[in-house]
């Protein structure tokens, strides 16, 4: 129980609070007859993302597999290659190949299967820290050649300091609560019988970004040059729960 009162506060993202409290159940322990109340209470709370991540392609058909792979593999590398200038390794982001396919594709007319063109996809996941720069990493990986953006999703690198922060406000509006029970009871709180507690973040926010035209080369038709394209964090909701039972003396 002083552990888990004793965690820690810190909160440098917080925004508001919401405390929501449920139902009430006063019993007794099997054998020993001893009462005790059950309590339940919930807390969340907005906090701003501290990482982002987006996948992006290279793309290209043609009906020569090996100029086609070829011509995949220099784009794909110039793209690694832009995006990484702007990485910082030593803060933990990341980029790395997720997906590699070549793909025959074909068409159907009257029941008869055509061969159109080898089609080549490298897929590359980009991890930063520093969230305000995704929309320069974004502009400056399709100005390299990626043709598709997808996957963008913002979350907490860690929720240890806000479930800390989070449960420890759930723990002391249980006891609180189970205290005002039992004072309703003309009887004192005892020890703690049981607590279960849980901790959670909200991190499925995933904007979407739409696939780019590419032109006969499997490039960008018109690559844009203006400045990053925006993005917005938005805030990452982390819950605790915490279900506590408590010893009723007289």
């Amino acid at each position: 129980m002083k552990k888990l009162i004793a965690l820690s506060l810190l909160c440098a993202f917080c925004t508001f609070t919401a405390i929501q409290t449920q139902a009430v159940e006063i019993a007794k322990e099997g054998n020993t007859g001893r009462g005790y109340v059950s309590v339940s209470s919930s807390t969340s709370d907005d906090f701003m993302p501290t990482m982002a991540q987006v996948n992006v392609a290279v793309e290209n058909s043609s009906k020569n597999l090996a100029a086609t792979t070829e011509e995949n593999k220099k784009t794909a590398q110039k793209v690694i290659d832009a995006v990484k200038k702007q990485l910082d390794a030593s803060k933990g982001e990341t980029i790395k190949t997720i997906a590699f396919n070549v793909n025959s594709e074909y068409s159907y007319k009257n029941n008869v299967k055509t061969f159109e063109n080898y089609k080549v996809v490298n897929s590359v996941q980009i991890k930063v820290k520093d969230t305000a720069k995704l929309g320069q990493i974004i502009d400056t990986a399709l100005n390299a050649g990626a043709t598709r953006v997808d996957g963008v999703n913002f979350s907490l690198a860690s929720t240890d300091a806000a479930c800390n922060q989070l449960i420890s406000q759930a723990v002391s509006e249980a006891k609180v609560k189970s205290e005002n029970v039992a004072k309703a009871l003309g009887m004192k709180l005892g020890d703690i019988k049981q607590m279960n507690v849980g901790c959670f973040a909200d991190n499925g926010y995933m904007p979407y970004y739409r696939t780019m035209d590419t032109g006969a080369k499997g490039t960008l038709n018109s690559a844009p040059e203006s400045s990053a394209i925006p993005t917005e964090a938005g805030t990452i909701k982390v819950r605790a729960n915490v279900d506590a039972q408590f010893f009723l003396n007289k």
